[in-house]
């Protein structure tokens, strides 16, 4: 009814017990199966083929998005698989041991060596503007 009453009314709230807070279970993660490997193969694919491009755009290109649109294209076409492979890797949030986390490193080491041999592309080294050109004319083969 008052200003004084509403303020006095909040001050014994808050000190009164505060609620506790019990953290959400982390949703069990999938089984293993054949789909949810090549989900998380591509999920691996998006997250190292994806640093490459913005690394080639930020070293020749001023940021300017020049092989961000090619990556999206290979984006949609396997949107499919992107989409169970990170459904895998959130069901995996808040949880104490990630299931995924080995096949995902694996499958992106496998990408970095693929990378390293076949384009020269090294990780933590920059590549050259025909490496990166190379990289944008070659995703439709990851």
């Amino acid at each position: 009814k008052s200003a004084a009453a509403l303020m006095a009314s909040i001050a014994s709230k808050m000190a009164g017990p505060k609620p506790t807070v019990a953290a959400a279970p982390a949703p069990a993660p999938a089984d293993m199966t054949p789909e949810v490997r090549n989900g998380l193969r591509y999920y691996a694919l998006r997250k190292v083929l994806g640093g490459a491009v913005h690394e080639c755009e930020r070293q020749h290109h001023g940021n300017k998005p020049v092989y961000a649109p090619k990556l999206l294209g290979w984006g949609n076409l396997h949107a499919a698989e992107l989409k169970v492979g990170t459904q895998a890797m959130f069901s995996t949030l808040g949880a104490k041991q990630d299931p995924y986390s080995d096949e995902v490193a694996r499958q992106a080491a496998q990408v970095i060596e693929r990378l390293a041999k076949g384009l020269g592309i090294v990780e933590g080294q920059p590549a050259t503007l025909e490496q990166c050109e190379r990289l944008a004319g070659s995703l439709d083969t990851f």
